[in-house]
């Protein structure tokens, strides 16, 4: 059974080898959310909370567990969370673009090396 708690940036961590692999940063000055396959940390998302705005930063899923929905299911968490403030800015790479733009946002900015800025007003 699939869970999502907030995890420490310690936590969040482990998976540093593979974000590195794909270029996504994991930086101590945000929150962190895991996703747990029973007791195994099997994602995380990260997000930050300036003012009325939240800022979406790295996601990244075991391979091994990859295709679950579990990316949405954090992706969907963290638009819970952001309820109440005035909009969500994001920067994702070319694997997660496409869950944005489904999920209402637009693109602001495009950098050659494959990352996008992502806007949307709640």
């Amino acid at each position: 059974m699939f869970s999502i708690r907030e995890i420490s940036f310690s936590e969040a961590s482990v998976f540093s080898q593979y974000c590195k692999k794909h270029k996504i940063t994991l930086t101590p000055h945000f929150n962190y959310l895991g996703g747990y396959v029973g007791d195994e940390l099997v994602c995380i998302s990260a997000y930050k909370f300036r003012g009325c705005v939240v800022l979406f930063s790295c996601s990244f899923t075991k391979e091994s567990h990859r295709n679950n929905g579990y990316y949405n299911k954090m992706f969907d968490k963290r638009i819970e969370l952001s309820k109440g403030k005035y909009k969500v800015v994001a920067y994702c790479t070319k694997y997660s673009v496409k869950t944005f733009v489904r999920n209402g946002f637009s693109v602001v900015k495009s950098y050659k090396i494959g990352t996008h800025l992502m806007e949307k007003v709640l």
